[in-house]
């Protein structure tokens, strides 16, 4: 998390205790002070306050060398038979959608539960992931993976910042919050 140092040189003193799950958090067993998440139909808890950080989009992809030894993709239905690396903690996590509501349901040849991961798969010519811009983007401009189908690409999701409203009043959270919506990976574009 390459922000975390200019979090840290701003604020030396504080401390932090991150964790990072891909799944919604349970806010009733969990103490969190603040998340950062992707879902606009993720219900905002009460007491807490979700604001609009930025926005990402899902972007299809995978090593040159995967696709050169597969057959090429040109259209959506070109992906059936290929080797899709899916995340197990979407709710569909075979669903692969594109602009226009199109999708299409490739059952998975590997699941996995953390798309850091999913990505080094797909960097060793395992499949095609279907992941968040912000996780790739650096990989597609080195030309390490390479996007499929840019033509038919989903449309762009807002990311939040979710914190509950009375422990914003707590410097620490409050500096935190406030650092986040500086940050150029989240900037709204």
């Amino acid at each position: 998390v390459p922000y975390l140092k200019n979090f840290s040189e701003q604020y030396p003193r504080i401390r932090l205790n991150l964790h990072q799950v891909e799944r919604f958090p349970d806010f009733s067993d969990e103490t969190l002070d603040v998340m950062i998440g992707l879902s606009e139909h993720f219900a905002t808890p009460e007491n807490y306050v979700r604001k609009k950080l930025g926005q990402t989009r899902y972007v299809l992809c995978a090593s040159q060398n995967y696709l050169s030894k597969h057959q090429p993709i040109k259209t959506i239905r070109d992906l059936i038979g290929h080797d899709f690396i899916g995340h197990s903690q979407r709710p569909q996590p075979d669903l692969i959608s594109f602009k226009a509501e199109q999708t299409i349901s490739i059952k998975p040849k590997f699941l996995m539960n953390d798309s850091q991961e999913m990505v080094k798969t797909a960097l060793a010519d395992l499949g095609v992931i279907f992941v968040h811009d912000y996780r790739v983007n650096h990989l597609l401009e080195e030309g390490r993976l390479l996007e499929i189908l840019p033509k038919q690409a989903s449309e762009r999701v807002n990311r939040y910042v979710v914190y509950d409203y009375q422990k914003y009043l707590k410097p620490i959270i409050r500096v935190f919050v406030d650092f986040l919506q500086t940050v150029d990976e989240f900037k709204i574009v």
